[in-house]
């Protein structure tokens, strides 16, 4: 039994480390695209997760736990955060169970983002549902079906004071939080009549310390008065198809799964969980909790391993799920004693942010609102341990993922959520561009916002047209025409926070040798000199392969200057490959 994945193994394998320039590590190959944590191992135990105890552990024992973590803390206060560990020399992760990289690789169609997950045509509503499980205890009373086709789904339905408010944000949820890259369910937006439900003669109804009986007709009246009806009598509810496999408990937020070989990483130190709150900040999902994660032992390809959800996603964008969010939630933790200190200290006339909020009254609408919303200061129900450890460049990574959403592809989104009043789309669309456009500002001011480097090979000089028309041009810093180029763009500039602007270049060869310094208003960069001076170093000299070229942007805020440091490794063939990127972070 493997005990690492194999991408691990091999980042130690194809990263090396300069000794007196102190470069970081460098990828000397290409790197997978799939990080093979998926080995075949022995079904774990299956665990539930107390929902009280889950606000003890993580308002109580986790802070003070993360608390006594000395070098963390030190590395804190000396402006050295410890970073992600499962991110790649090109400050990247890659495809895992965890995460697959989708909107992050390119921008989706507003077609895939649409379907989403949604692989199926959705539960079969031509035949009567027959319930074989349910619940009518919880904030969220439902049941289980089986559809004519044998495929099982739990429904999830609106609470009866605001329709289409839970349901909304499922589905808009579902498509968002699939699109930035997590496994979740096929939750389906359905409409189906009573009359078309049957119960199952095994049907069991599952009681407060896991006790069952049997569902009744009884049981079925009590869940369907408690969930709005539409004018023709009809039910809008969530089916949310059972995911393939054996469920086996939540994700813990700190540590690992000891009986998981392949989880390997502290799961405060994974980016795809640090980051989440970045992408929790933006649709306002506070209730992201350990419960509503879950980690399925599943077989693809023949083998079998754990495979990590994110799930229930009827608790976002201002909803609880049983009603609307209480005001401060998003802006405090359930139990935040720092915001009870100010109160106690002013003896109360502290204003908290969130007292003087307006929301819309829209059917469908949650409190959901932009104009207050601070990215730096948004706050889940508790401080999870991967929140509260993420540093600026997981936030930047989550920034340009959440930025490639524009507003036509928001729309398409919510669209989806079908809500019978259109000002329920255009305000949640107006909303979540809001937002977006903040959690930009604020994490591309926080790290080097430059990114997308790509090698090119230039075009010759009689290529390159002068402004006149005519043939000719003049070759960029570093090379003439037709030598390779560094690409890159500005995402500050590409996405309007700042005008166009300048950067200061330095280039650095083997030994610390000085190739270059200049100035240059383009977005690329001539490798020429860099290729003449690397010229064909003895095979194996590794450090006689790389050079950094550092970019430091133009700007009048020192905010915006922050530099980026990419590492240039050349190939055996006399290919430039980029081998590291290293963002400068406030």
């Amino acid at each position: 039994m493997r005990s690492r994945s194999a991408t691990l193994a091999l980042l130690l394998l194809v990263a090396a480390t300069t000794g007196c320039g102190g470069r970081p590590q460098v990828a000397l190959d290409p790197l997978p695209l799939q990080d093979d944590d998926r080995y075949d191992i022995p079904e774990p135990a299956e665990f539930e997760r107390d929902d009280y105890y889950d606000q003890l552990d993580f308002t109580v024992y986790k802070p003070v736990e993360q608390l006594f973590d000395m070098p963390r803390n030190f590395r804190k206060l000396a402006g050295k955060p410890k970073q992600a560990l499962e991110v790649t020399p090109l400050d990247e992760i890659q495809d895992s169970s965890w995460f697959t990289n989708r909107m992050s690789r390119r921008k989706l169609t507003a077609a895939e983002v649409r379907q989403g997950p949604l692989q199926r045509p959705g539960p079969d509503l031509e035949h009567r549902w027959s319930i074989v499980a349910g619940k009518t205890q919880g904030v969220t009373p439902g049941f289980t079906i089986e559809d004519a086709r044998g495929d099982r789904y739990v429904i999830k339905f609106d609470p009866l004071s605001d329709p289409e408010l839970a349901t909304g944000a499922e589905a808009i949820g579902t498509r968002i939080f699939w699109a930035l890259g997590y496994n979740v369910p096929e939750n389906y937006l359905v409409y189906f009549r009573p009359e078309s439900l049957q119960i199952a003669p095994k049907a069991t109804l599952r009681l407060p310390l896991g006790r069952r009986r049997p569902f009744t007709t009884y049981d079925l009246r009590i869940v369907l008065d408690k969930v709005p009806k539409r004018p023709d009598g009809s039910i809008r509810a969530i089916a949310s198809r059972y995911l393939a496999g054996k469920p086996i408990g939540p994700i813990h937020f700190m540590g690992v799964r000891a009986d998981d070989p392949n989880d390997v990483i502290r799961h405060e130190h994974r980016r795809g969980l640090r980051a989440y709150k970045a992408f929790c900040s933006w649709v306002n999902h506070n209730d992201s909790r350990e419960i509503n994660t879950l980690d399925v032992y599943t077989e693809e390809d023949g083998r079998h391993f754990v495979k990590h959800y994110l799930i229930d996603f009827g608790a976002i964008l201002g909803s609880a799920s049983t009603g609307k969010n209480l005001r401060s939630e998003g802006f405090e933790y359930q139990f935040d004693f720092g915001e009870m200190g100010k109160s106690l200290a002013s003896l109360g006339l502290y204003t908290r942010p969130w007292t003087r909020l307006e929301f819309p009254d829209i059917p469908g609408v949650g409190n959901f609102e932009a104009e207050r919303f601070d990215p730096g200061e948004w706050k889940a129900n508790y401080p999870f341990p991967p929140f509260e450890n993420m540093t600026p460049r997981d936030g930047f990574w989550a920034a340009k993922i959440v930025m490639r959403f524009d507003d036509d592809l928001l729309r398409a989104v919510v669209e989806e959520a079908q809500y019978s009043d259109p000002r329920a789309t255009d305000y949640i669309v107006q909303a979540l561009a809001l937002r977006r456009d903040r959690i930009g500002g604020y994490w591309f001011s926080r790290v080097s916002a430059l990114d997308e480097f790509r090698v090119v090979q230039a075009p010759s000089a009689t290529e390159v047209a002068t402004p006149t028309g005519t043939s000719g041009g003049a070759a960029k810093p570093g090379g003439p025409a037709g030598a390779p180029e560094l690409h890159f763009t500005d995402l500050a500039v590409h996405y309007g926070f700042l005008p166009a602007r300048g950067y200061r270049i330095s280039m650095r060869g083997p030994d610390d040798r000085a190739l270059a310094a200049f100035e240059s208003e383009a977005a690329a960069i001539g490798l020429g000199d860099v290729v003449r001076e690397l010229g064909t170093p003895a095979p194996g000299a590794l450090d006689e392969r790389l050079v950094e070229i550092r970019i430091e942007p133009l700007a009048t805020e020192s905010r915006w200057r922050l530099a980026t440091t990419v590492t240039l490794y050349l190939e055996p063939s006399g290919t430039l490959r980029i081998a590291a990127i290293e963002r400068d972070e406030s």
